[in-house]
């Protein structure tokens, strides 16, 4: 390749990485909705996927019920190496645990979550 070539690879990696880091929180949404099949909705998301917020609903025969008012998660890029997603979780402003997804399958560790008692009936 020559010296162009080089330089024009560089800078769309880098053009593509900067783009990736500033992926919006939207995003994740739409994540959560699709993967729950609409029963789950990331409604208000705030900030970037790697750190972001917003309010958690599920979709019930009654309606749109609220179980997280304001969710917030942080995101490990250093685990992304180890092809591991690693995500730390608050509730309401408290710790409520960790997510850890690989290939093999997903962990949840210190879950932590008041649900209200008409969730339990949806």
């Amino acid at each position: 390749m020559n010296r162009r070539w080089v330089g024009w690879l560089a800078g769309g990696t880098l053009l593509a990485l900067a783009l990736a880091w500033q992926a919006p929180a939207w995003l994740a949404a739409d994540l959560v909705a699709r993967q729950s099949q609409g029963r789950l909705q990331l409604e208000q998301p705030q900030g970037t996927i790697w750190s972001g917020g917003g309010r958690l609903v599920v979709q019930t025969p009654k309606g749109p019920l609220a179980l997280v008012e304001a969710l917030a998660w942080r995101v490990d890029p250093l685990a992304l190496l180890a092809a591991r997603l690693v995500m730390t979780l608050e509730a309401d402003a408290q710790p409520a645990g960790e997510l850890h997804l690989w290939r093999e399958g997903l962990e949840v560790k210190d879950l932590k979550l008041n649900l209200p008692a008409s969730a339990l009936t949806a």
